[in-house]
């Protein structure tokens, strides 16, 4: 049963606009796993850095933008990130920064890699589970619907006129696609921090992305890095 309804929520997601496309997926983590509550995340490989996008609970969306935090210092979601497997986490408490398990009252939950191809692009966290399966036997087709929701984000909405990338910012992509630092980049092509920041920026505009992650995804499925 829930391998059509992922089939059926690719469709959906397929011909919706990229604000769209969130929304839809986090619902569909509410609607057919039955998790009361879905956090979306992008993910960056240069600095580490969840942030936070969208958080759905019961059939409201809200805006979580404010959440910035190195993943490396919360190990499970460290772990699904670079494994790219779903983690269950029975008792947050041990491994998530006290401030959000007091804020989102958090007791256990579920992190679900988001990827496109062999692209990180962020991570969901799910929680409140009301359904009667035990969770553990859910982690499979979470791990397919991650990978379907990476596939269509990572997708344009509609084809539209774009602007050529120079050679700098197709070389930014590629490093960035290898897990470059922004550090090791500028050594690498003798050029300044800052300028390799401007040249992302600038990638990143011409694609008309809003994420890092994206903008790598994109690139990869255009053809124009490998």
């Amino acid at each position: 049963m829930i391998n059509t309804h992922l089939r059926d929520s690719f469709q959906d997601l397929i011909s919706a606009a990229h604000e769209e496309k969130l929304e839809m997926a986090l619902r569909g983590f509410v609607t057919y796993f039955r998790f009361s509550r879905a956090s979306l995340f992008a993910y960056s490989p240069l600095t580490y850095k969840g942030e936070g996008l969208l958080r759905i609970e019961k059939d409201t969306i809200y805006r979580f933008e404010e959440i910035r935090e190195d993943v490396r210092s919360i190990p499970p979601v460290y772990s699904a990130i670079t494994g790219c497997k779903p983690e269950f986490v029975p008792h947050c408490i041990n491994h998530f920064p006290i401030k959000y398990v007091k804020q989102f009252e958090l007791s256990s939950l579920v992190v679900v890699p988001i990827t496109r191809a062999n692209t990180i692009l962020g991570a969901a966290l799910v929680d409140r589970y009301e359904g009667e399966e035990a969770i553990e036997e859910l982690l499979p087709s979470l791990f397919k619907y991650g990978r379907v929701v990476g596939e269509i984000i990572a997708a344009p909405g509609q084809k539209q006129k774009t602007t050529p990338l120079s050679n700098r910012e197709t070389e930014v992509l590629q490093r960035m696609s290898l897990g470059e630092s922004i550090k090791q980049m500028a050594d690498h092509m003798r050029i300044s921090e800052f300028t390799v920041r401007d040249y992302i920026k600038s990638a990143m505009r011409k694609m008309g992305v809003q994420h890092r992650a994206q903008a790598v995804a994109e690139a990869m499925r255009q053809g124009i890095i490998e």
